[in-house]
């Protein structure tokens, strides 16, 4: 049994710590330089919740009075009513505002939310920083998930070690081990599985528990020598907000920095730390962390779903404040007199907050089922928004077969050219030239259109990989976020070694510049440079000619849910307009324009030709939506694709293929 842990009364240092997490979270999702590594607050939070919740076992362990029941019944009450209130208070929003597409990935998110599994889902979409998961309003919901995943095998763990007698010290250490191990594997082969999946962050939450466990054990120490190890505990938590950023690879052994300083603020309490931590505004933020945190995220991602990156100025440090009132009225309003009533009326509060909560997974599963409730919009209208039905489906880009999308990082250089399927690189007719098609998926959207203008006359090859800096050869695993995993060295090596055997006469190469040059989390160092290297040894491996489709005009928050809104606000969608338009990307294009990419490579300028005073081409007549340029922010549809290849990049294709016949 469990030797006897003292009595665990209020600790306003620990409220301090909160106050730390859900600022920072919160400064960072408003503004990102105000703290380029806020989302360490997250980490904090791990810390705090495992040192908590595992005192409260071990001591009632070893007291022989713990009770499953009991500590679960205690975690619905504490997380239920204000989850409740925000998840019920999203779904209207979105019934509002969204489109039935975005609406039914609202409605499984809600489901998933509701079970505490929505991390699981949100590893397979995309990775946190990614510009996609800034519309996701319950995004912020994966970190709740992964609590309740502990905490249903955790505290089973705790009490059958302890009846079996085993060393629960070292169980914890061990169990800390084996997952920060696994982080550390997977931050390098996978950072979206490290940062999502349970196995991969469940060492901090252990590593409360370790400070828990041990607790009892340490000798007190000098003052002065324990008031400097909390002080070096807040110095490294400080220095994590404010030196790291979203390009460096998270969590990994980053997340060693902010969540040891928060354990040695716990275990080592000073009196200079605790003058700090005890402070009133310290107190205020931290006695709000938990409705705080719930609800900024919701009202940041229904603006940018609204605006985009053209948010206007002040909108988001107005509705952070908005999120604070609402975290005021949250814990006066719902959470303090359900906690009162489940003093007087314990089982019915947690029958009655249960059955909400699963009446809001019902409502999403309902949403999902129903595919976003159409029936809201006209037809026309609901189409566009609808537009296409598929997504990237196999018919416009041939995803799943010659554009990997799916972030498979079990990808080894014996088993790559399993993720292309044959039809990829087969050529139909050996006499005919070879276009090659690389570069990401703004590479991948360029095929329906390659292959209406020269289909007949060329073999058109195709591989293309989301989230990998095309033509970077040899991917440096330290050169940036995203872009920069085993997966993409792989890919890489796997296209200029499939390049080298084809001897296409021509590359045409398509990427997404704005977010490999100005991304925090997707930019590749020197991207450029390794891009015109990579363009040359194209050239010198026998490529006749590297066209480089230029940077697209992109469209906030999506081209549809511009021209639909337009629609049923103006009854008519202009063919050019500057409304939604993202300026930063056209300034990409003409940096672009100037840059020299080498003997034997052409950069095309897009905008040139799509753009005019009037702004940017939005249709190409009136057949909406299919005569949409574009079916998201910027991806184009096939009949865009068709125009910009047929219009744009045919031309240059042309003159390359009639040079290699002089």
């Amino acid at each position: 049994m469990a030797p006897s842990l003292p009595r665990l009364n209020f600790r306003p240092d620990i409220n301090g710590l909160r106050a730390i997490a859900v600022v920072s979270v919160v400064a960072f999702h408003v503004e990102r330089r105000l703290a380029p590594g806020g989302f360490v607050g997250v980490d904090i939070f791990f810390v705090i919740s495992g040192y908590l919740i595992s005192r409260i076992i071990l001591s009632e362990i070893a007291a022989d009075r713990f009770n499953l029941r009991r500590f679960y019944a205690r975690r619905v009450r504490r997380i239920f009513p204000a989850l409740a209130v925000v998840l019920g208070f999203v779904w209207v929003c979105g019934l509002l505002w969204l489109s039935p597409p975005a609406l039914t990935v609202l409605g499984q998110h809600q489901l998933e939310a509701a079970a505490y599994i929505l991390n699981f889902s949100l590893a397979s979409e995309a990775n946190y920083f990614a510009p996609a998961t800034q519309g996701n309003p319950l995004l912020h919901l994966w970190s709740l998930s992964i609590e309740e995943q502990f905490y249903i095998v955790w505290p089973a763990l705790l009490l059958v070690a302890a009846r079996l007698r085993l060393p629960i010290g070292a169980m914890i250490l061990l169990f800390m081990a084996l997952s920060f191990g696994f982080n550390l594997h997977q931050t390098v082969e996978n950072p979206t599985a490290a940062f999502y999946l349970p196995w991969g962050r469940a060492w901090e939450l252990a590593l409360g528990a370790a400070v828990a466990r041990f607790e009892f054990l340490r000798e007190p120490l000098a003052t002065s020598r324990q008031g400097g190890l909390a002080l070096l505990g807040i110095a490294l938590m400080a220095g994590a907000i404010f030196l790291f950023d979203e390009s460096q690879p998270f969590p990994g052994w980053r997340a060693a920095v902010p969540t040891l300083g928060c354990a040695l603020v716990i275990a080592f309490p000073g009196r200079w730390s605790e003058k700090i931590l005890r402070a009133p505004p310290m107190q205020f933020f931290g006695s709000l962390s938990y409705p705080f945190y719930l609800w900024h995220w919701p009202l940041l991602a229904f603006v940018f779903l609204r605006w985009g990156d053209l948010t206007p100025l002040g909108l988001r440090p107005a509705l952070a404040v908005l999120a604070l009132i609402l975290a005021v009225l949250t814990n006066r309003l719902i959470e303090r007199p359900v906690f009162a009533f489940s003093v007087r009326r314990p089982r019915k509060t947690v029958a009655g907050l249960a059955s909400v909560l699963i009446a809001l997974g019902l409502i999403g599963m309902l949403t999902r089922a129903e595919k976003g409730f159409p029936g809201r919009y006209p037809a026309q209208v609901a189409a566009i928004f609808a537009f296409p039905p598929h997504g990237f489906d196999q018919k416009f880009y041939r995803a799943g077969q010659c554009y990997d999308d799916r972030q498979d990082e079990a990808l080894t250089a014996a088993n790559v050219a399993e993720a292309f399927a044959p039809l990829c690189l087969q050529k139909a007719d050996p006499a005919k030239p070879t276009i090659l098609l690389l570069g990401d998926s703004h590479g991948a959207h360029l095929y329906p259109g390659l292959k209406a203008r020269f289909g007949d006359r060329a073999n058109i090859l195709q591989l293309n990989a989301s989230y990998c800096a095309p033509l970077v050869e040899k991917i440096d695993l330290s050169a940036g976020g995203v872009t920069a995993t085993q997966r993409c060295r792989v890919i890489n090596d796997y296209v200029f070694a499939q390049v080298e055997a084809l001897k296409p006469e021509i590359v045409v190469v398509g990427a997404y510049f704005g977010l490999f040059l100005n991304s925090p989390a997707w930019a590749y160092r020197d991207f450029l440079q390794n891009f015109r290297a990579g363009a040359s040894a194209l050239r010198a491996r026998g490529v006749g000619h590297v066209i480089i489709s230029g940077q697209i005009p992109t469209w906030m928050p999506s081209l549809p849910q511009l021209a639909a809104n337009e629609l049923l606000n103006d009854g008519i969608s202009p063919v050019f307009s500057t409304s939604g338009l993202d300026t930063k990307n056209l300034a990409v294009d003409a940096a672009l324009r100037q840059r020299d990419f080498g003997a034997g490579a052409t950069y095309v300028s897009l905008v040139e030709k799509l753009c005019d005073d009037e702004g940017c081409r939005r249709r190409l007549g009136d057949d909406l939506p299919d005569d949409l340029m574009a079916i998201d922010y910027g991806h184009f549809s096939q009949r865009g694709s068709e125009y910009v290849v047929g219009e744009i990049l045919g031309p240059e294709i042309e003159k390359a293929l009639a040079a290699r016949k002089r």
